[in-house]
């Protein structure tokens, strides 16, 4: 099953800082910063993909385009739940 995830939000906020941790909580092997995304991406398989906005294209109820600070609510909220076993 082809599981990616776009995840977006303005240049500085911390998407690369935080990349490793972002692909490590929705279980992604490979990082696309800074990812042209303009039209929809024939999507490589288990990719985490940054870009700066939300790809226009996107429709809002698709889960897998996710704003940078939504993404690291999970990832807090994944990092707890895994000290806690």
């Amino acid at each position: 099953m082809n599981k990616s995830v776009i995840v977006f939000g303005p240049a500085g906020c911390g998407k690369t800082t935080h990349a490793s941790r972002l692909s490590k909580c929705f279980g992604l092997d490979t990082i696309v910063d800074d990812a042209d995304l303009s039209t929809p991406p024939a999507y490589s398989e288990n990719t985490l993909y940054l870009v700066r906005e939300r790809p226009p294209w996107a429709p809002e109820d698709d889960g897998r385009i996710i704003e940078f600070r939504d993404a690291m609510v999970l990832a807090r909220h994944a990092e707890s739940q895994a000290a806690t076993l």
